[in-house]
């Protein structure tokens, strides 16, 4: 059951990123990496994520302390009036040993992910910055992006 939810969930992320192409504007392929803590970090880990366009994005989060948590998923970031501060979407699947930064007490889960979060540059150069998610069952993922 797991697995069917999660294809659906996928092929349901590419039919609106391709909508979502086809009506935003395109951007030059960007690659970028982040440390965190949270589900979106596989854990306690790194990060990263390729953003397609200017609103779609596919992200990987791989768990550094030996636990071997992962995450991936993809991003819809919602367009915004502020360049250096913008809200975003994430839907993904999730391993993890360790839920850190959790409203309850986790310890090793599967699980599909949906979150909402923020993502917030840096003022003098407009990438990087904080990264905050909350997840609809309480999990916050937060990091540094850079």
């Amino acid at each position: 059951m797991q697995r069917t939810t999660l294809i659906l969930t996928l092929l349901a992320l590419l039919a609106l990123g391709s909508a979502a192409q086809a009506s935003s504007m395109k951007i030059a392929p960007e690659l970028s990496g982040a440390l965190g803590a949270g589900l979106m970090y596989g854990g306690l880990g790194a990060n990263v994520e390729y953003a397609a366009t200017d609103q779609m994005s596919a992200t990987a989060g791989l768990d550094l302390t030996g636990d071997y948590g992962f995450f991936v998923g993809g991003r819809y970031y919602f367009r915004a009036d502020s360049p250096n501060a913008r809200g975003r979407i994430t839907l993904g699947y999730a391993h993890v040993q360790r839920a850190y930064l959790s409203l309850k007490d986790v310890d090793h889960t599967d699980r599909l992910v949906l979150g909402i979060g923020w993502s917030f540059a840096d003022t003098r150069t407009g990438k990087g910055g904080l990264e905050l998610d909350l997840t609809v069952d309480g999990t916050l993922s937060v990091g540094y992006r850079f």
